[in-house]
């Protein structure tokens, strides 16, 4: 049988961060410098990078130093067990009133915080321990562990992953002086490309190339346009392709079954049934779960909401610490595991306000905001966080590899050896949880739910 190599699973998301000038009576009247043309919108031949970080080269991962890099995340293992402790909590914050709505959500709260490290290298006083405080982990911390966390990704997991950043700031004569300091970091710690650009239409297609191109056309856009206070942006695009470790064929996958939403209505959904053998299983007196893997070193967990329990029940009812930690009351089944084929898209509605609502507030407050690390205007006007833009894409079919199954398939050794294995049944067909997270840090790039499907 001919094996069909498309897209599995796809998870994209685009995180920007404006920072605009205070308004105040100057800036009607201030003159605008000459824009520099931008021949076409193609980001990658077309805007130039700015000198200063073109000639920074942050380390490449190399396989060859793959156990040095396990050593620096054990040496860094309370600033991964606290990123993964914020993911959920940021997870509730941007996404808690759509769960209570039960609607789909999805957001990476990896990647948020991949952008908000970025911001907070170039904030200093209330502007950056604010963050701090809200995320539970020191800047510098987090700068040491991601940088471990990312080789480790690179040289485990190959292209599974694709995490781009870059920094763009306006270069129209405005004012605007962006520190050398903040765009070398940008470089080394984050391995961001920094351009130079008039911030006009030409820009914010530049920049909606750029984030095409790194989420594989799965998000197209990232703004509509720029107006004549935003000065800084700050993009973070994360782009997941995977294939399942085991294939589905034949009588694996049924049509026209029916996934229950919580409000009792009824979609017509795809679903695909799998024998996940000596795999984890999750049972608490709020859900019950497993995970599923894929080839390149991710897998997705899988949380089922109790009978008479909602999905925003189980959210609520869980902290960060919980999220975190549950994994650890397993045990070993063979899961009889069926879940529905889905896709849907995610915006974050408001994400400033999630973030006051976690204690962050003066990074915002177009006086009192100090970014003097990142950038400052000659002019005299502040420099502020003005909005937060963040989408995510999601698809989940059927697709994957039949050589990885067949190997799924030969545990029958261990099998016979571990005798007392017990076979459970987990049936996706209602409102669920899901993460994707890496093997072997159990990080949850992506974290989302499912509450309906059509």
């Amino acid at each position: 049988m001919k094996i069909m190599m498309k897209r599995l699973l796809t998870v994209v998301l685009a995180l920007a961060m404006v920072f605009a000038m205070a308004a105040c009576g100057q800036n009607s009247e201030q003159t605008q410098g000459t824009p520099t043309p931008v021949d076409t919108p193609d980001v990658n031949t077309d805007v130039k990078a700015v000198e200063l970080t073109a000639d920074l080269t942050a380390e490449e991962p190399d396989p060859e130093k793959v156990d040095e890099y396990f050593d620096a995340i054990w040496d860094n293992q309370d600033s991964g067990s606290q990123v993964r402790i914020a993911s959920f909590e940021l997870f509730k914050k941007l996404a808690g009133e759509d769960v209570s709505k039960a609607e789909n959500t999805l957001i990476s709260p990896l990647s948020f915080m991949v952008a908000m490290g970025m911001l907070e290298n170039g904030t200093q006083g209330d502007s950056l321990e604010e963050i701090e405080k809200a995320f539970g982990i020191d800047i510098g911390d987090f700068n040491d562990w991601y940088d471990a966390w990312y080789k480790l990704i690179k040289t485990t997991s190959g292209d599974a992953l694709n995490i781009a950043n870059s920094v763009w700031y306006r270069n129209d004569g405005s004012g605007l002086k962006v520190e050398d300091g903040f765009l070398s970091k940008m470089a080394l710690l984050y391995r961001a490309k920094a351009y130079s650009a008039a911030f006009d239409d030409s820009t914010a297609a530049d920049m909606n190339n750029w984030v095409k191109d790194n989420t594989d056309g799965m998000i197209d856009k990232i703004v509509d346009s720029l107006n004549k206070d935003d000065q800084m942006m700050l993009i973070n695009a994360t782009c997941f392709e995977g294939q399942w470790f085991q294939d589905y064929e034949g009588d694996q996958i049924t049509e026209n079954e029916t996934f229950t939403r919580e409000d009792g209505s009824e979609d017509k959904v795809v679903m695909l049934h799998s024998l996940e053998s000596e795999n984890t299983f999750y049972s608490t007196d709020l859900f019950t779960g497993t995970k599923k893997a894929y080839k390149n070193g991710f897998q997705i967990v899988f949380l089922l909401p109790n009978e008479g329990k909602t999905v925003a029940e189980v959210i609520d009812s869980l902290s960060g610490e919980d999220f975190s930690s549950f994994g650890e009351s397993s045990m070993v089944a063979d899961v009889e595991l069926t879940i529905p084929e889905f896709s849907f898209d995610y915006e974050a509605k408001d994400a400033i306000s999630a973030l006051n609502e976690m204690g962050i507030h003066t990074v915002f407050d177009d006086e009192k905001a100090d970014l003097s690390p990142m950038a400052h205007m000659e002019t005299g006007e502040n420099l502020y966080v003005s909005k937060i833009i963040h989408k995510t894409h999601i698809e989940l079919d059927r697709e994957g590899t039949k050589a990885a199954a067949v190997t799924g398939i030969g545990i029958a050794n261990a099998t016979a050896i571990m005798e007392n294995v017990p076979k459970v049944e987990l049936r996706l067909d209602r409102p669920f949880i899901f993460a994707i997270c890496d093997s072997n840090t159990n990080i949850p790039v992506f974290l989302g739910t499912v509450q309906g499907i059509n």
